[in-house]
């Protein structure tokens, strides 16, 4: 059993690195796949052992509460813009306060 959670939990840590979205099923799946490789072991994928090993590992599943709209999306070019010109101000600023911290 202890193969099977760690085999299931390097998946899960693999797949956060990467950005990946992770579902309960999704786990339940690596669990299953990797207990087929045990023949003589029965195992289920159970709610209550997803909820114990999310529980163990200090997992938990949160729900998307909200998407961005296509005028959200849109302002981000406006936001790029502003970001661009503070930019060009604090370099000059940081120049011009760099020439008289040499004397």
């Amino acid at each position: 059993m202890k193969v099977i959670d760690d085999y299931t939990y390097e998946r899960f840590v693999d797949a956060r690195k990467d950005g990946k979205p992770i579902h309960d099923d999704g786990i339940q799946f690596r669990a299953l796949h990797k207990s087929k490789k045990f023949s003589s072991l029965y195992f289920e994928a159970s709610r209550k052992r997803l909820f114990n090993f999310k529980r163990r590992h200090g997992i938990v599943s949160r729900k998307v509460q909200k998407l961005l709209t296509r005028k959200e999306l849109l302002g981000t070019e406006e936001l790029k813009i502003k970001e661009d010109a503070f930019k060009t101000t604090v370099k000059k600023i940081v120049l011009f306060s760099s020439i008289y911290d040499l004397e």
